[in-house]
């Protein structure tokens, strides 16, 4: 928990930027994160973005989600930004059902290498336990 209800503002206290973003508008994020990016290629410092969002399902498997009603997340499903941002795609003409079903195909089949990969992978050693953690 926080006293302040906009995490954003916690930036103040690091004099950093801070920005809020509607976490389901895949444009408006990518616009703050490259707002975020230039300014810190221009040597002006971190950006804390807070992505306003929606958590979908329950903390866990036995989640019963009591706290909430089904109408407010029925609301909250229809601003799914994964489906906004598809239909967008659609409407906009910018790639057709077929292509984003072969995208999806794609993407299920780089998932599943990655996780037999990872599987299949030994433990990492101890001694690479720095490996790669702080900048030369």
């Amino acid at each position: 928990t926080t006293a302040v209800e906009d995490i954003s503002r916690r930036a103040d206290a690091y004099d950093i930027a801070g920005e809020q973003v509607n976490g389901n508008d895949v444009q408006e994020v990518l616009a703050c994160a490259e707002r975020a990016i230039l300014r810190a290629r221009a040597g002006e410092g971190p950006t804390l973005i807070e992505c306003k969002t929606y958590r979908q399902l329950g903390h866990s498997k036995s989640d019963k989600r009591a706290y909430r009603t089904r109408e407010e997340e029925a609301e909250w499903e229809n601003r799914d930004p994964i489906a906004s941002f598809r239909n967008l795609i659609l409407s906009e003409s910018i790639a057709t059902e077929e292509e984003l079903a072969e995208k999806e195909q794609e993407v299920e089949q780089l998932i599943e290498e990655s996780i037999k990969y990872a599987e299949e992978s030994p433990l990492p050693s101890p001694d690479d336990l720095e490996t790669s953690v702080f900048a030369d």
